[in-house]
């Protein structure tokens, strides 16, 4: 067995509820060799082969911070408690197992991705937040197409002074 990942497993006598288990998928939705896997023990795929992140690019005193690319489910794990924060910071009365739900049923079915993780799938963070009551409503008025945000509606915003102002200049939203 894989652990920790295998504390959320049905297979474990006493299963953790609010574990979500992450492998990593490359740009392609393929699996790489030495990623995690397994039908009963990880929950879905996430990018994370070959992911920019800050390092340490030395470990003397000056602790200088650079860019490097890093794989493995350390660089997965963040997208997934991306979604789940965007989840509370829409609706922070979501409970654990209603945004574990949220993210698990939500995932796009990858073919290469099948019986090697318990949701068949990789992370689906615009599916996800649409699963939320009334966040269809907030999703709708920016569209979505394909892999692209573009603009389909409208704003109706309502400045009253205490923030700074919302305003539309050539289909761009300014804040």
């Amino acid at each position: 067995h894989h652990y920790p990942s295998f504390y959320g497993s049905e297979l474990h006598s006493n299963p953790l509820e609010n574990l979500i288990s992450v492998g990593r998928s490359d740009s392609n939705d393929q699996v790489p060799l030495g990623a995690n896997r397994g039908a009963q023990t990880v929950s879905l795929f996430a990018p994370g082969q070959n992911i920019v992140s800050t390092y340490p690019t030395s470990m003397n005193s000056d602790l200088s911070v650079g860019y490097r690319y890093n794989s493995g489910s350390s660089m997965a794990a963040p997208h997934v408690t991306g979604v789940a924060s965007l989840l509370l910071a829409y609706d922070s009365s979501l409970t654990t197992s209603e945004i574990k739900d949220a993210i698990l049923n939500n995932v796009d079915y990858v073919a290469a991705m099948d019986g090697l993780c318990v949701t068949n799938g990789r992370l689906n963070a615009y599916e996800t937040l649409k699963s939320i009551a009334n966040c269809n409503e907030l999703v709708s008025d920016i569209g979505y197409q394909g892999s692209d945000f573009a603009w389909l509606g409208f704003v109706d915003a309502v400045f009253d002074g205490t923030e700074d102002e919302v305003w539309l200049e050539d289909n761009t939203i300014f804040v």
